[in-house]
């Protein structure tokens, strides 16, 4: 059995063979993945806070960290430990800014 975890974020770890998987990926299939990548490598919190035109102050920064924590929902730090691990993964992603800088 899989790692569960709350609806709010997929665990990478229950994608079989998920290196493999995106090691397939030509340049423009890697671009979208990344899309849905963004979406499992922040906390459903700070993407709110990113579309969001208010400014939090420090504090209200950290009370929210804080709360993060004490729920223990380590899904978005497992998947960001996923990304990290493959070396090939970073590599393409390097590329791919590279080609996306130089693109039309």
């Amino acid at each position: 059995l899989g790692h569960t975890t709350p609806a709010s974020t997929f665990y990478l770890g229950n994608v079989p063979n998920l290196y493999e998987l995106w090691g397939r990926f030509k340049c423009r299939q890697l671009a979208h993945f990344c899309r849905i990548l963004a979406l499992l490598v922040f906390e459903p919190e700070d993407r709110q806070l990113l579309e969001s035109p208010a400014v939090l102050k420090s504090l209200e920064l950290l009370q929210l960290r804080r709360d993060r924590a004490a729920r223990g929902d380590a899904a978005v730090d497992m998947n960001q430990a996923i990304l990290l691990g493959d070396d090939e993964l970073i590599k393409k992603l390097l590329k791919l800014l590279r080609v996306m800088n130089f693109a039309p």
